[in-house]
């Protein structure tokens, strides 16, 4: 981390020439904030970066996070009472009990138009932090090291900006700041309370840092772009013997073996990675406790990610799983179980949306570098916002200066700061062009 203190001060002056630069650019949007107004948000909005990244919590326990936030929306305007409030935190009610840590605020600019959400994940990662930067985590084995600080700090700045801004829009804006992304009972949860029913939304948006892609590129693409996860335990059972006489036994190490190659290899010879790409990975293999005797019983823990579900009918992988698991298991006079467990699907960006909005995006901010992005096999519970609700699902780029290249969940990872700047920037060009009063937007779905 040698580099990242040398480039902070060797780059002082052509940072700060930079960041000049940066500022003027935006007076040409930013709904019309000034040079100086946009300097002191950028740096607070830094500030609130470095105190999430020292102070990381895991799902279902973001308590210091959740307060944090809650005072930041308070200070800047947002409040608890209801009533006729233009922007306040909501009250979640039965939610709430379930994610004591959920924070909703809403601002409602009073004049009609649509609703948009946008999604912020607020918890961290059990991880110990190898950065060596001035502000790293102070929470041993814990770190934000999938960016969900940075994503936290950008929306709290864009609830900032549109707040002193309202008066320039329509319609209302939701700021959603998720907890347990990471774990089960996040984003699912939240949809299926109806909270966001309730609050009348027409889209989604969210964004995620994404390592080695350029400062200022923002990648997307239309339709799948994350694919679903799921999991299985397989349970194998049969005789055990003593390792001196193995065919007193069923073996059932070396059929667990050969059960965990041939499903790794399935993918490859059942299923076409062109239509259905697919990959089933063999996580755990538990079976024995010592050297003398050949256990009668092994289990086996996985994964299947695709973009298509396990059962749907047109590749039916989950009953090719099962007809591999047979065809193994039946030589070594094995019986077996499975156990399925359906997780996130696959996150969808709404095609009619990505059409309508996308170049408009890049038409009205030169900043922004819109490209097209990749599929890629992992899997975000943003997902269950997209099965609901029109959604776009932004990789924004972080890599800059040497800094942003190690990838997601490493111990070792950070992000270039003026990624942050670009991410308030996206969420304010969408809003202007959605929420727009002298050239409204239309129809979100």
């Amino acid at each position: 981390m040698k580099q990242f203190i040398q480039l902070k001060k060797v780059g002082f002056m052509s940072g700060l020439l930079q960041k000049i630069a940066f500022c003027l650019l935006c007076l040409c949007s930013f709904l019309k904030l000034n040079a100086q107004d946009f300097s002191a948000i950028s740096a607070e909005m830094k500030d609130i970066y470095h105190q999430l990244h020292q102070y990381p919590e895991i799902g279902h326990e973001e308590f210091r996070t959740s307060e944090l936030i809650r005072k930041t929306l308070e200070r800047i305007g947002y409040t608890s009472d209801s009533g006729t409030c233009s922007a306040m935190i909501l009250e979640t009610g039965e939610l709430g009990k379930k994610l004591p840590t959920l924070v909703i605020a809403v601002l409602d600019t009073q004049r009609p138009g649509p609703v948009i959400c946008f999604r912020a994940d607020i918890d961290a990662l059990k991880l110990q932090e190898n950065t060596q930067l001035p502000f790293a985590s102070q929470c041993p084995g814990r770190m934000h090291a999938c960016g969900h600080d940075a994503h936290t700090s950008i929306l709290l700045a864009t609830a900032k900006v549109l707040k002193e801004k309202q008066d320039e829009l329509c319609g209302k804006v939701v700021f959603l700041f998720q907890p347990a992304e990471e774990v089960a009972g996040g984003a699912d949860d939240i949809v299926n309370d109806g909270i966001l029913d309730r609050l009348r939304v027409n889209a989604v948006f969210a964004l995620h840092v994404a390592h080695a892609i350029p400062v200022g590129t923002v990648q997307l693409l239309s339709g799948p772009i994350l694919s679903g996860s799921n999991s299985f335990t397989i349970r194998l059972i049969g005789r055990s013997s003593h390792p001196a006489f193995p065919e007193q036994g069923n073996d059932i190490i070396l059929a667990g073996a050969e059960i965990a190659l041939e499903l790794a290899k399935l993918p490859a010879r059942q299923i076409s990675i062109v239509q259905c790409p697919t990959i089933i990975s063999i996580t755990s293999f538990q079976a024995g406790t010592g050297t003398s005797i050949m256990p009668g019983e092994a289990v086996l823990r996985g994964t299947i990610r695709s973009f298509f579900s396990i059962d749907d009918p047109s590749y039916n992988i989950q009953g090719l799983v099962e007809k591999h698991i047979q065809a193994r298991a039946a030589p070594f006079g094995l019986t077996w179980e499975i156990q399925w467990k359906k997780g996130t699907p696959p996150t969808i960006n709404h095609p009619h949306l990505y059409q309508k909005l996308v170049p408009r995006i890049q038409q009205a901010c030169s900043l922004l570098q819109i490209q097209p992005g990749k599929k890629s096999m992992a899997s975000e519970d943003f997902a269950y916002y997209a099965q609901k609700y029109p959604c776009l699902y932004f990789s924004l780029g972080i890599a800059k200066d040497g800094l942003g290249e190690q990838p997601l969940h490493s111990s070792q990872f950070v992000i270039h700061e003026r990624a942050l700047d670009m991410g308030l920037q996206l969420w304010i060009t969408i809003t202007e062009i959605i929420l727009n009063t002298q050239n409204p937007f239309g129809q979100l779905d």
